[in-house]
């Protein structure tokens, strides 16, 4: 009888260490997983900060360029700008009223 017990307590305690081991196992895998995902995630911030950088460059140069050119414009007609302000102004405030 004591024979079978000391039989039960070591299986009970060999289970309870594989069961240990799976839930170490299983662990590291979620910890290696959440690593790489915070990794992946990083690799994604940097590449958009570095496109939207690169677009607002681009942007810059062209509005740059173009300045001057719609400056003239503005100098040289001033009344259809004019106007054209009152228009947006008016749509976006119809835009403002209808919320």
């Amino acid at each position: 009888m004591a024979q079978q017990e000391r039989t039960q307590e070591w299986r009970g305690r060999d289970a309870r260490g594989v069961v240990s081991q799976n839930l170490d196992s299983v662990e590291s895998g979620v910890d290696e997983a959440i690593d790489s995902a915070k990794e992946a995630v990083h690799e994604f911030r940097g590449k958009a900060e570095e496109v939207a950088d690169a677009v607002l460059d681009r942007v810059n140069r062209s509005w740059e360029r173009q300045r001057p050119r719609i400056e003239a414009y503005m100098t040289s007609h001033p009344w259809i700008v004019f106007g054209g302000l009152i228009l947006l102004a008016y749509l976006f405030s119809a835009k403002e009223r209808t919320r």
